[in-house]
């Protein structure tokens, strides 16, 4: 009797009785389901740090720069220049911050989305 299992391998009994598959099988397509929702969990988790970290660094270096120009006027041109740097760039910086964040956890570049070899 042959058995087609959930992952497309197909297994006979010797005495034409139906079985199913290893145990180890079945637990490693639930593996996978787990991997998945993990990596979209880290994807999501690394797109805000991503976007959130280059916005906030982007906007203190402009701060910096245009309160070290104007000394007299350092607050209003720092907030006024990181304000000008967020809102030219943070279009730019979410699109790639998103495609890093889900080429990276899909690929396993990045922390906490490597798939577990199992022995």
């Amino acid at each position: 009797m042959i058995y087609l299992s959930n992952t497309g391998k197909i297994y006979m009994s010797e005495d034409n009785n139906l079985y199913s598959p290893p145990k180890s099988e079945i637990k490693n397509s639930e593996k996978k389901k787990v991997g998945i929702l993990r990596k979209i969990g880290f994807s999501v988790l690394w797109f805000l740090a991503l976007s959130m970290g280059i916005l906030l660094m982007g906007g203190m270096i402009a701060g910096g720069i245009a309160g070290v120009k104007d000394p007299m006027n350092a607050e209003a041109a720092g907030e006024a220049a990181g304000q000008a740097f967020g809102e030219e760039y943070a279009g730019m910086i979410f699109l790639i911050s998103l495609i890093v964040a889900i080429v990276g956890c899909f690929l396993g570049w990045l922390p906490g989305t490597r798939t577990k070899k199992t022995s």
